[in-house]
């Protein structure tokens, strides 16, 4: 009973989005649901990477729900700011961030936390093993992306958060701490 109640909880923020694709496309640049759904997913990464350094058995979950709320909100924006057009999201980020060519590490950003979400959760053994470059170059590149939306993007609340991790993040590595290798669950 509980966990259907936690995974309501988890899950009714997404619900009440997706009404959002009811309003016609790109009528509402400023909608609320933009900065929820990137908050939602900015909390979705920290968490999951929380889980998956902390080598939570919820981690392959929590890893999976950060990247659904990403995807989410990107649909969210296409919608609502941009009316599905990549032209008119290419020109909004060359506008804001200088360089419209940043929306393809946007959508590289999309497709490895993907790739990287189905891969532990299909087959979490394997990915526990897996050298730990790969686990650096995917968590380095999303921390890489995460800041690179706070700077233009986020709100002080956003910010906040970002950098409460990227300090518990190099406090942890400069204590020698490394991202483990192997799970204890296999």
């Amino acid at each position: 009973m509980a966990t259907g109640l936690i995974g309501l909880a988890i899950l009714a923020p997404a619900l009440l989005m997706a009404s959002s694709f009811g309003l016609e496309a790109g009528s509402a640049p400023k909608h609320p649901f933009i900065i929820l759904s990137a908050n939602l997913a900015m909390l979705g990464w920290f968490v999951g990477s929380l889980a998956l350094w902390k080598q939570w058995r919820s981690a392959p979950r929590w890893w999976a729900l950060g990247c659904a709320y990403l995807w989410l909100h990107v649909a969210i924006v296409y919608h609502l700011m941009h009316a599905w057009s990549h032209d008119s999201a290419f020109h909004h980020i060359r506008t804001v961030g200088g360089m419209g060519e940043g929306l393809y590490m946007n959508y590289a950003f999309m497709g490895l936390w993907l790739a990287d979400a189905i891969w532990i959760n299909a087959h979490e053994a394997s990915y526990r093993r897996r050298p730990s470059w790969i686990g650096w170059f995917v968590h380095g590149y999303l921390f890489f992306m995460v800041f690179n939306a706070m700077v233009p993007y986020g709100t002080w609340v956003g910010r906040s958060v970002f950098a409460g991790f990227a300090l518990a993040a190099a406090f942890i590595l400069s204590k020698g701490s490394r991202l483990p290798e192997s799970s204890p669950f296999d």
